[in-house]
């Protein structure tokens, strides 16, 4: 969950969905259409089309000619197809998504496939099981590898940055320098990714205060965000992350686990935090499903401030959070040290 911070824009809500954001900001120009029908069930579909206005330092959300409703059928479909590679305890968690974004007559189609931000398909993402087989953790081979997948590092990365509590200094600074965490308005989601946004890499003293794009980001952004009564609006502290590191490591030659979804069972901290995870086991190039979820204890603190590893390249990465809905971002996997976390089987 992101912390608030002071609102540099100021926002107008008439009582309906037609939201009006006004900045200083008179450069900015954007007109696009989002159309998107999401299902989380295999049955009931979700249907959203609007169309995103900015201009003279002005910005609105309103309605478009376009509809919705011709995707249902196709992502109650993909839900169904993926469903089944899935093992039953994850299946509530996957989400299908069928759209797509018109950038001034320009048409890009998108699909999205996940399952609790683990990307199954519609964006590049690493080799994860096909089969709805599972393994239960008493069952993995001594000793395994640890790691975070994409998903978890920006889980993980995220959380960290909004349990900073305001000022902190280079001796307090909780990610080693090796690791690159940048705040961009770019994004592997079609709907809020913006070409020519701005980039900025987060570290001490840093605090991104780009109006023109935080109101992109703000319309731009999943419908959950900007459809609610003003007063529930969420200030965003960043936008998307990008995540990199220089320090990285091998591939495994042994047995590895992934992490490949974290979610935070308590507010951001600096201090010891408590998660759910779900993961799965590649061992000998094949990868497994985790069948449990497990609980993660993580020294928040530490984890990420010293001898961060990684493997391979970045990759699309999603949390779900059950406020904001989905955030995107790009980060690789990590490696986990074991000597900040603890790992134990829900009963």
């Amino acid at each position: 969950m992101r912390q608030a911070r002071p609102d540099p824009l100021r926002r107008r809500y008439d009582g309906s969905r037609h939201v009006t954001l006004a900045t200083e900001d008179r450069t900015m120009t954007i007109d696009r259409t989002i159309v998107f029908a999401r299902c989380r069930d295999g049955q009931i579909i979700h249907h959203f089309a609007h169309r995103v206005m900015a201009n003279a330092g002005r910005a609105a959300v309103g309605a478009c000619d376009q509809d919705a409703v011709g995707l249902s059928d196709l992502a109650r479909n993909e839900w169904h197809r993926h469903s089944a590679r899935l093992p039953p305890g994850r299946r509530s968690q996957l989400v299908a998504e069928m759209g797509h974004v018109i950038d001034i007559g320009n048409v890009r189609p998108y699909s999205i496939v996940h399952a609790n931000g683990s990307i199954l398909q519609g964006l590049p993402s690493p080799h994860l099981p096909l089969v709805a087989e599972a393994i239960k953790w008493a069952d993995v081979p001594r000793k395994p590898l640890l790691t975070f997948g994409p998903s978890a590092t920006l889980a993980l990365v995220n959380f960290i940055l909004d349990g900073i509590p305001g000022a902190i200094d280079a001796a307090a600074w909780p990610f080693d320098s090796e690791l690159t965490v940048c705040d961009t308005g770019q994004s592997p989601y079609p709907p809020q990714h913006r070409d020519n946004a701005t980039a900025s890499r987060i570290g001490t003293g840093t605090e991104h205060r780009d109006e023109g794009d935080d109101i992109a980001f703000m319309l731009l952004q999943r419908s959950e965000v900007w459809q609610r009564p003003v007063n529930a609006l969420y200030n965003m502290r960043q936008r998307n992350l990008a995540i990199g590191c220089e320090r990285k490591m091998p591939d495994p030659s042994g047995p590895v686990i992934v992490f490949d979804t974290l979610s935070a069972e308590v507010e951001p901290t600096l201090s010891r935090s408590s998660w759910l995870a779900t993961w799965y086991l590649v061992d000998a190039d094949r990868p497994i499903w985790g069948e449990e979820r497990v609980a993660v204890a993580i020294d928040t603190s530490k984890i990420l401030r010293d001898d961060v590893r990684t493997i391979g390249t970045p990759w699309p990465a999603c949390i779900y959070d059950p406020i904001e809905g989905e955030c995107y971002g790009m980060a690789p996997h990590l490696f986990a040290q074991s000597s900040s976390l603890a790992v134990s089987v829900l009963q």
